[in-house]
């Protein structure tokens, strides 16, 4: 309390500077030891009942240093970002959406295509984040690698997987109706080949997917996953796709949905909405 007072009467940098160094280095005695000396409760906490309490050990052992670490760069060394995001996952992504209802998220991406019929495929989660634009390529080829090449038909995205590299790719894989909305800004690229009608149909199809990423969240248990290891959360995320489409299929299977007899006979799904993501909450 004594730092933050004398931060609140604006006695200047150096005497402040002054006293937080020696809050550190108190700071920095009393804990210490504690971290060193930790690993000395793995004969009494061996037994299974007090798993809970092994882990939170376990969790305080390796990432204790590390916070303190983090903590002196970033109050005498300059380091910003030395944030650390979970106390039981490396790979932790911070997302902002901008939406009035969502604040910060933290957790990992996942690039979702969307087929006939309302069934998803997702791609191999390789990042964090896994950014929109970057992810285009890697999803046709999971398209291709599931359902063969030259099949699909038509592609719906959002803004956000625009590139020119990527509209030139979807036209050399012999993709027809082309949905890729480009950014309001002037651009060199060609005029688009698709009709404008055509993009407007997409672009409202595309809008489908919104509903099928909550069911696929909800039905899934990704608004928070109680995973705690990063591979078991990553894991989570394709089993929560792997379930959304399960449930799809006895849906048909019971008649609770009369499915088009040309939806029937593509189900390699010539059409797809391609991509959006999906992000999943840690704990």
């Amino acid at each position: 309390l004594y730092y933050f007072n004398l931060k609140r009467k604006d006695v200047g940098e150096g005497i402040l500077s002054v006293v937080l160094q020696r809050l550190w280095r108190e700071t920095y005695a009393e804990v210490l030891p504690i971290l060193n000396d930790i690993y000395l409760f793995g004969n009494q906490l061996a037994s299974g009942k007090y798993w809970a309490l092994r882990r939170a050990v376990e969790t305080l052992s390796w990432r204790g240093t590390m916070l303190l670490q983090n903590v002196h760069g970033y109050l005498f060394e300059g380091i910003i970002n030395t944030s650390i995001s979970s106390l039981h996952a490396y790979e932790v992504g911070c997302f902002n959406k901008g939406k009035l209802n969502k604040g910060l998220q933290f957790g990992r991406a996942y690039q979702l295509g969307r087929i006939g019929g309302n069934f998803l495929f997702v791609g191999e989660c390789t990042s964090t984040y896994m950014p929109d634009a970057q992810s285009l390529p890697q999803m046709l080829n999971t398209h291709e690698h599931l359902f063969g090449k030259g099949l699909l038909a038509s592609v719906a995205t959002d803004k956000g997987y625009y590139s020119l590299s990527n509209e030139q790719l979807l036209i050399e894989k012999g993709v027809l109706e082309i949905q890729l909305p480009r950014p309001d800004r002037t651009l060199n690229a060609a005029r688009e080949t698709t009709p404008w009608t055509i993009r407007q149909l997409l672009h409202h199809r595309r809008a489908g997917i919104e509903p099928l990423i909550g069911h696929t969240k909800h039905g899934g248990q990704l608004g928070r996953s109680r995973m705690k290891s990063d591979e078991t959360t990553k894991s989570a995320g394709y089993a929560a796709v792997f379930g959304f489409n399960l449930r799809q299929l006895t849906r048909y299977l019971a008649g609770e949905v009369r499915p088009k007899v040309d939806v029937v006979n593509n189900s390699a799904a010539n059409n797809a909405n391609i991509i959006e993501k999906m992000s999943m909450q840690l704990a």
